[in-house]
């Protein structure tokens, strides 16, 4: 993920994957103005990359991909990036931060399916950001942790790594009651399919950091498909008395 200024004066990337360390800082230090102008400009981004849910870099800039590009995005070869997703998740005024998806290069371009498929993904993104985001406004001030997890709307459980559930949601509790997609038994959450349990238990035992991860449920019990993010906790928030034993959030 990375946050980008359009006044073309700072890039700021959060978590890179498939780039070396030196190139994510070079990316940081001298391409900035590169990669805003590579999709289309800063007023174009200001006015016009909110209003969509994704953007794909051959389609709104070809000439990027192409010789006609000049040297201003030779730099992109060299890395190895090619054809590119832009999906943007929010704005704190010149500020918007996005997830990126890169092909590599010499790849192609993206494709309607490919494009497609990432489209699915979105909104569980956008999920996840908005989670984290109410989670941070209100963990400080909150007399405790449950009641900030009890004014959301969307499901949320926290437990161990045992999958022991510390803290359900009203929303997560009417989620036990209907057993639909998951739950409790003898006090520790149970997905409708033991190898999606097993999956999400693996998870919790080589979380990484703060980084979420996602888990498709794709339709055990014939509800359609659904997507459970696994949000490992930072330790700065058990101060708001969440119990110490809890290490993720999933959602």
């Amino acid at each position: 993920m990375d946050e980008s200024n359009p006044a073309l004066d700072e890039l700021q990337i959060t978590a890179a994957y498939g780039l070396t360390p030196d190139w994510v800082q070079r990316m940081e230090d001298r391409h900035a103005p590169d990669i805003v102008a590579a999709w289309r400009g800063k007023e174009l981004v200001l006015n016009d990359y909110m209003h969509e849910d994704m953007h794909v870099l051959s389609r709104r800039n070809p000439p990027v991909l192409l010789s006609v590009g000049g040297q201003r995005y030779a730099w992109r070869d060299q890395a190895g990036l090619g054809d590119a997703i832009a999906i943007p998740l929010s704005r704190n005024g010149n500020r918007i931060g996005a997830i990126g998806l890169s092909k590599s290069s010499g790849t192609g371009v993206i494709t309607q399916a490919e494009a497609d498929a990432v489209r699915l993904f979105v909104p569980h993104f956008r999920r996840a950001v908005a989670i984290q985001a109410e989670i941070g406004r209100h963990a400080t001030t909150a007399a405790t942790f449950d009641s900030v997890l009890d004014k959301l709307l969307l499901a949320v459980v926290l437990v161990d790594c045992e999958l022991q559930v510390i803290h359900a949601n009203q929303a997560a509790e009417a989620m036990f009651a209907a057993r639909t997609p998951f739950r409790v038994h003898g006090g520790k959450l149970r997905l409708c399919s033991v190898a999606t349990t097993r999956l999400l238990t693996a998870a919790l035992d080589n979380r990484n950091g703060s980084r979420g991860i996602h888990i498709p449920l794709l339709g055990q019990d014939g509800g359609g498909a659904r997507l459970l993010h696994v949000l490992p906790l930072p330790p700065n928030l058990l101060h708001s008395g969440l119990s110490s034993c809890a290490t993720a959030a999933l959602f």
